[in-house]
């Protein structure tokens, strides 16, 4: 009688661990189609728009950045209240012994130090802004301006290269 109860156990065991192993199998593909699915379109999901680089010859002017800069403090504040954008762009300057009136920005960033920290800060703590710099490697801690304008277009400058 003992013998009959181990074995009926072992069958119901070796039956189940067969059903579990056949639907796992059965269902990996899905789950890998879905996980690549959602990394590829999380960040246009997410930002609500196409990322964008610029290269360094797309800046049209320092001052801009420097402006960019001087407006840090708000552009913290916007961050954190941003849900989706219109445009993303992120704006390489270039390295810093390569970039025309460097001093001037250097001199920014020095007068602006806080409030460049807290908008960093921001776009650590925001999905659109996270989102969109680490699909493109960005380093957050280069970052040293951020333009967002009314109608939701946004522009983000780093002290890197491509």
């Amino acid at each position: 009688m003992m013998i009959d109860k181990i074995s009926h156990n072992a069958s119901q065991w070796l039956l189940h661990t067969t059903m579990l192993t056949a639907f796992l199998l059965t269902a990996m593909p899905a789950v890998q189609t879905t996980a690549q699915t959602m990394s590829e379109d999380k960040t246009e999901t997410i930002v609500g728009s196409e990322v964008k680089e610029k290269s360094p010859a797309d800046i049209r002017s320092v001052d801009t950045v420097i402006a960019a800069i001087g407006q840090a403090g708000d552009a913290a504040e916007k961050i954190l209240l941003l849900v989706n954008v219109e445009s993303f762009d992120i704006q390489f300057l270039g390295e810093p012994e390569t970039i025309d009136g460097y001093k001037q920005i250097e001199t920014a960033i020095a007068d602006n130090e806080s409030a460049v920290a807290d908008m960093r800060h921001a776009m650590k703590g925001s999905a659109v802004f996270y989102n969109a710099l680490d699909s493109h490697a960005v380093d957050i801690d280069k970052v040293v301006a951020a333009q967002i304008t009314e109608d939701g277009a946004v522009t983000v400058y780093l002290l890197a290269s491509k």
